[in-house]
């Protein structure tokens, strides 16, 4: 048995967020120095609860054991060696995982378009940087939407991250104003939920409204115009002709006033 072994406390570690070395002193007396070494460049880290970058370090003493708490971990973090040592014994091992080990939160781009498209449709179109590959579903008004997944760039050698864009395809019927459309993404055991941008604000609808109401109206109005004008001829015409009726009538009735008139 070593006298000090550290070990990783636990998995899978979240790149981005806090992982932790634990150093057992088995054989280590509480007064002797304790300190941390490795990184990238394989520095001296920590001692005695000491930090030598606090801003990226931390160590914490738990009476013969003591731990490294490495803040925000990024790649670079791993495939590195590690040393923690306590007085004269130490431990050296590499701070390497397996694939299922390691989570990247998905960092998500939403590239989405807020306005109507052909045939009355939204398209939603959102990227992300993630690790491994994750199990997502766009939600809008309880309804699951159809997906396509594309995974553009595919890690190579060391732990690298994914590149995947999510696209779907949604009628003006499913989503309505106002309405929260989510992306939820399963990376592993995790639960990842991101609020997409709506495929249309109150804004938008009350403009295609006013769009809609301009064609009702632009269709109406000319009808409506050859209906006045129509009416108008018609009752120009009737008018025309009554005058004229009246005119000959009047003109009857003085002829036969000279006709008598001559008689006599």
């Amino acid at each position: 048995m070593f006298a000090v072994q550290w070990k990783i406390a636990s998995k899978p570690v979240i790149i981005g967020k806090e992982a932790v070395l634990v150093c057992r002193g088995y054989n280590c007396p509480s007064g002797d120095t304790k300190q941390w070494l490795g990184g990238k460049n394989y520095d001296l880290l920590c001692f005695d609860n000491q930090s030598k970058n606090i801003s990226k370090y931390e160590m914490r003493s738990n009476g013969t054991d003591f731990e490294l708490k490495i803040k925000s971990l990024n790649f670079s973090d791993l495939n590195c060696e590690y040393t923690c040592s306590c007085g004269f014994h130490q431990y050296t091992n590499m701070l390497k995982l397996d694939d299922n080990e390691v989570i990247y939160p998905p960092v998500v781009h939403d590239h989405s378009r807020a306005d109507l498209q052909e045939e009355g449709k939204f398209q939603i179109n959102v990227s992300m940087e993630v690790y491994p590959i994750p199990k997502c579903k766009i939600s809008s008004k309880d309804n699951d939407l159809r997906l396509n997944i594309t995974v553009i760039k595919r890690p190579e050698g060391e732990l690298k991250m994914y590149e995947v864009v999510v696209q779907a395809t949604i009628g003006a019927d499913v989503v309505i104003c106002g309405e929260n459309i989510t992306l939820d993404c399963k990376v592993r055991s995790i639960q990842y939920q991101h609020l997409l941008r709506g495929p249309y604000s109150c804004k938008d609808v009350e403009e295609h409204s006013n769009l809609q109401y301009y064609i009702v109206a632009g269709t109406i109005l000319p009808l409506v115009l050859v209906l006045v004008i129509v009416i108008a001829v018609v009752t120009i015409k009737y008018r025309l002709g009554r005058n004229n009726v009246t005119d000959q009538r009047d003109e009857g009735r003085a002829n036969y006033s000279a006709l008598n008139g001559n008689k006599c």
